[in-house]
């Protein structure tokens, strides 16, 4: 019965870190778009967007950092089945998951900063066009000058 127990105890860890990762955590482009609008203003001047471009990829790096935690949950419980600390010394065991635990967060930190830098998704600028398709509304939007001119003009004739 308690390897019964063990299985559903390491099944229920995977299945929600697995969950939380594949439909909590979208990297979609447009979904980070309404995530990051949600939390930030995006000003809209005609067509010309204004924004934290440096916020906006942090938006993503949240994310990816968020989708590496996940899997390392995952890959602990997976891992944890495997491993056996019965017969070491507990303050070695302690040093070492200490020590492995700076290296992969620091490594996954690194990992997420480069491909933060590379992808095309994150470094694309936002355009009118982008959230029109996407059906997203900027967070304040002005009329240009030109726009202001066309109505007056239009009230003269």
């Amino acid at each position: 019965m308690n390897t019964f127990f063990y299985i559903i105890s390491i099944s229920l860890q995977v299945s929600g870190s697995l969950l939380l990762m594949f439909f909590s955590l979208s990297t979609s482009r447009a979904k980070v778009i309404k995530k990051f609008i949600n939390k930030d203003i995006v000003t809209k001047t005609g067509s010309e967007l204004i924004y934290n471009e440096e916020e906006f990829k942090e938006t993503f790096r949240t994310i990816y950092l968020n989708r590496c935690s996940f899997g390392f949950i995952a890959l602990g419980s997976i891992f944890s089945i495997l491993g056996d600390a019965d017969y070491c010394n507990k303050w070695i065991i302690f040093i070492g998951i200490i020590l492995f635990t700076f290296i992969l967060s620091a490594l996954a930190y690194l990992l997420v900063g480069i491909l933060i830098k590379h992808l095309k998704k994150v470094n694309d600028k936002l355009s009118s066009k982008e959230l029109e398709e996407n059906n997203i509304k900027p967070s304040v939007e002005f009329a240009t000058n030109k726009d202001i001119d066309k109505l007056f003009k239009n009230l003269d004739d």
